[in-house]
C-alpha cells in the first residue's frame, strides 16, 4: 500500500532487448512449425475418418449408429470429468511440471473414475430402452481411466512445444481408432465398435508417451496442492460441459425424441460433416503453451492471442463454405 509521500515508480517497459526479441522470434518460428505438423496430421487423420465412415456406412445400419448415438450422448455425463481440466491447467503451469505431476495425476485419476462410475450408471439407465448403448458405456468408463496413464506425460509434450511428437501421437492414435473400429464392424462386434478401440488407443498413448517424455518426475503427492488444483479445474470442467453439451446435445435430444433407427440416421448424417470441422482447432491448443511463455508481457501474449483467432476464422469461414458445397454430394452418396 502507498501513500501520496511514496515516490512514484514508473512502469516497467515491455521487454524489447536483443534477448528478448531473439526470444520471441524463436517462440514465433516453433508455432509456425507446429501449425504446419499439426495442420499436415490432421489433414491426414481427416483422411483416415473419411475412409473409415464410408467403411462403416456399407458396414452398419442405422441400428448400429443409434447405439452408437444414444451411448457418446450419455457418456457426457462422464466425459465433462475427463482428467478435472488439469490438462489446461498443467500447460499453462508448465515451469511448475516437476512439482505438479505426480499430484495432478492423481487428481486426474481421482475424477477419471468418477466419470467411469458416473458412465456405469448411465449405462444402467439406458439398459431398457437401450440395451445395445449399455456395453459401450461400459467400455467408455474403462477406457476413460485407461486414459489417465498418459495424460501427464502428454502434457509435458505439449509444455515443452514438442509439436512433431504430439502430432504424431494424436495422429497415430486417430488412424488406429479407425482402423480398429473398421476392423471390429467387420468381424461382427455390432455397436461395440465404436468403443473398443478406445481401449487400445489409450493403451499405446500411454507407451508413446512414456518412451517420448519419460517417467513421472518424483514429487511427492501433496493434498494441498491437490485442493488447489480443483479449484482450479472446476472452471474448465464447467467449461467443458457447455462445450460437450454443444457438441452433442443433438444426440441427446435424438436419442429421446426418435426411435434407434432415425437417431442412427442423424448420426450416420453428422459423421461425414464432421470431418470438415475444426481444421484450425489445433492452433488453440498449440498456442496455449506459447501464451504461458509470455505470462509476463501481456502485450505479446495479446498480439499472438489476436492472430490466431483470425487465422482461426479465416479458416473456419472456408471449411463452413467447403461443407455446405459438399453436402448434397455426401447426402446422395
Amino acid at each position: 500500500m502507498t501513500s501520496p509521500a511514496d515516490p512514484v515508480r514508473p512502469a516497467d517497459p515491455v521487454a524489447t532487448g536483443p534477448a528478448e526479441v531473439e526470444a520471441s522470434r524463436g517462440l514465433g518460428k516453433t508455432f509456425v512449425r507446429g501449425m504446419v505438423w499439426g495442420t499436415a496430421g490432421l489433414f491426414v487423420a481427416k483422411l483416415g475418418s473419411a475412409a473409415a465412415a464410408l467403411a462403416l456406412g456399407w458396414i452398419f445400419g442405422t441400428g448400429e449408429y443409434g447405439a452408437a448415438s444414444a451411448a457418446l450422448s450419455a457418456a457426457m455425463i462422464g466425459d465433462v470429468l475427463t482428467d478435472g481440466g488439469l490438462r489446461r491447467i498443467l500447460i499453462t503451469r508448465g515451469s511448475e511440471y516437476p512439482r505438479l505431476a505426480r499430484t495432478a495425476f492423481a487428481v486426474a485419476l481421482a475424477f477419471n473414475l468418477a466419470g467411469c462410475a458416473l458412465m456405469f450408471l448411465a449405462a444402467g439407465f439406458y439398459r431398457a430402452d437401450h440395451p445395445d448403448a449399455v456395453g459401450q458405456l461400459i467400455i467408455f468408463g474403462i477406457a476413460l481411466v485407461l486414459s489417465t496413464l498418459g495424460t501427464v506425460q502428454r502434457c509435458k509434450l505439449t509444455i515443452d512445444l514438442r509439436y512433431a511428437q504430439s502430432t504424431f501421437l494424436g495422429t497415430a492414435s486417430s488412424l488406429l481408432r479407425n482402423v480398429l473400429t473398421v476392423a471390429f464392424a467387420w468381424y461382427g462386434f455390432g455397436p461395440l465398435a465404436f468403443a473398443l478401440p478406445l481401449i487400445f488407443v489409450n493403451l499405446w498413448e500411454a507407451a508413446y508417451v512414456r518412451y517420448a517424455a519419460g517417467r513421472l518426475p518424483p514429487s511427492r503427492l501433496d493434498a494441498t496442492l491437490a485442493r488447489e488444483l480443483i479449484g482450479q479445474g472446476r472452471w474448465v470442467i464447467l467449461a467443458m460441459v457447455g462445450s460437450s453439451l454443444i457438441a452433442r446435445g443433438d444426440f441427446l435430444v435424438a436419442t429421446w425424441m426418435l426411435d434407434q433407427n432415425l437417431s442412427g440416421a442423424y448420426y450416420f448424417a453428422f459423421v461425414p460433416l464432421a470431418l470438415f470441422a475444426p481444421f484450425s482447432a489445433g492452433a488453440v491448443a498449440m498456442i496455449q503453451p506459447v501464451l504461458a511463455r509470455m505470462r509476463d508481457d501481456p502485450a505479446r501474449a495479446t498480439l499472438a492471442f489476436v492472430k490466431v483467432v483470425r487465422m482461426s476464422v479465416f479458416v473456419g469461414a472456408a471449411l463452413s463454405l467447403g461443407t455446405v458445397l459438399i453436402a448434397p454430394l455426401l447426402i446422395h452418396l
